[in-house]
C-alpha cells in the first residue's frame, strides 16, 4: 500500500498530474510515479504522461505539533511518447500538517524545476537565459 497520493498542478510533467509514492529514511527521501494529462487546446493534441520523481529532503523545521517545513531537492523522468523522454530536476519546499484518522497529513508543495533538455538548450544557446528555463509550480 503506498504512503501518500499527490495531485500537481503543471510542472514539466502535465497539465494536471495525479501520483502515489512512498516514504524511506523518516520520510526524508520520496519516490512518486504520477500519471498526467495535457488536453487538446494546451498542446497540438491530447497527451498522456508517466512520471517518476524522486526528492531527498535537507532541511526538515518543526514549527509546533503536528506542523513541519521540508525542503528537497529532486530528479526524476517523464515518458510522454509525444516528446523524448524527459529528465526532470527541481528545487522545493513543502508544508506538512500531520493528522490523526484516515490520512496521517497533507501537505502543501511548491516547487522550481527544469529539464535536461532546457538545460541542454541553455549551454548551446547563450543568448537564453536561465530563468526562461525554470518553471515554477
Amino acid at each position: 500500500m503506498p504512503d501518500y497520493l499527490k495531485v500537481q498542478f503543471a510542472g514539466n510533467i502535465g497539465f494536471i498530474s495525479i501520483g502515489t509514492g512512498y516514504s524511506f529514511l523518516h520520510s526524508n527521501l520520496q519516490t512518486s510515479i504520477f500519471y498526467s494529462y495535457i488536453p487538446k487546446g494546451i498542446e497540438d493534441t491530447n497527451i498522456s504522461t508517466v512520471s517518476l520523481k524522486n526528492s531527498l529532503s535537507f532541511l526538515n523545521v518543526d514549527l509546533k505539533p503536528n506542523y513541519r517545513i521540508s525542503t528537497y531537492l529532486g530528479i526524476g523522468i517523464s515518458y510522454s511518447g509525444y516528446r523524448p523522454i524527459q529528465t526532470l530536476m527541481f528545487v522545493g519546499a513543502r508544508l506538512y500538517k500531520g493528522s490523526r484518522g484516515f490520512f496521517k497529513g497533507k501537505d502543501i508543495y511548491f516547487e522550481v524545476g527544469t529539464t535536461g533538455l532546457d538545460v541542454n538548450y541553455i549551454v548551446k544557446n547563450k543568448d537564453v537565459s536561465f530563468n526562461s528555463i525554470l518553471s515554477f509550480y
